[in-house]
């Protein structure tokens, strides 16, 4: 993608039951490849939070428990009134959160 002037970066986490892990993973796949899509999307970065050992960066043995935090980083070309305004209105975003929403084991976290 041709990079665009960058005005700013959400950073999120949403912590999701173990159980809910690849459901939530496919729901949000199709909605962050659509916010991608956008022009004023500079970048969508979108992993699994993985425990590590501090000395190691080994992955710790037993995994996530009953819990998966996933992140993700988006960076926009537009104010932030506008994306209030214009992209979080977006069709896809009512659907993606009526359908993950209930798999939240914490509320979800942001930073800008």
């Amino acid at each position: 993608k041709e990079i665009s002037p960058l005005q700013f970066i959400i950073n999120a986490t949403m912590t999701v039951k173990a159980t809910d892990a690849e459901a939530f993973l496919k729901i949000t796949q199709e909605t962050n490849d659509h916010a991608l899509a956008e022009p004023e999307c500079v970048f969508f970065n979108f992993g699994r939070r993985e425990p590590i050992n501090d000395l190691t960066f080994e992955p710790l043995e037993g995994g996530d428990g009953d819990e998966v935090v996933f992140w993700w980083s988006e960076g926009w070309n537009c104010t932030l009134k506008w994306y209030r305004e214009v992209q979080f209105k977006k069709d896809y975003y009512g659907p993606h959160m009526k359908a993950v929403e209930p798999m939240w084991t914490k509320p979800r976290e942001f930073t800008f």
